[in-house]
């Protein structure tokens, strides 16, 4: 369960995608290719680094307001903090078919 949670701040933190863009970039510098290929792959996995930030970010965004409404509104504490969570959960759902499971972009 400690990997689950650990696993979660590493993904809301974002610290993942900088590791996976560290990584792909040394990988992109290793190739042995023409110098323009490489500046338009880095450039590539440059905007698929940040689109996939711009995601997340609205998904923690989504959960930090269904947070703060339920803390307004303490009666409606289970829709706001409803919301927060399953739009929280669909966008990282998204993040993780589009950028990891089928590698869309």
């Amino acid at each position: 369960m400690a990997g689950i949670g650990k696993e979660l701040l590493r993904r809301i933190s974002l610290v993942d995608l900088v590791e996976e863009h560290s990584l792909s970039s040394k990988a992109v510098k290793e190739l042995n290719i023409t110098k323009t290929a490489k500046r338009l792959t880095h450039l590539t996995l440059l905007a698929r680094t940040g689109s996939r930030a711009i995601l997340r970010c609205i998904g923690d965004s989504w959960a930090a307001a269904g947070v703060y409404d339920a803390a307004q509104d303490p009666e409606n504490l289970p829709k706001y903090m409803g919301i927060g969570a399953l739009a929280f959960a669909v966008i990282y759902l998204m993040d993780y078919a589009v950028y990891d499971r089928y590698r869309i972009l």
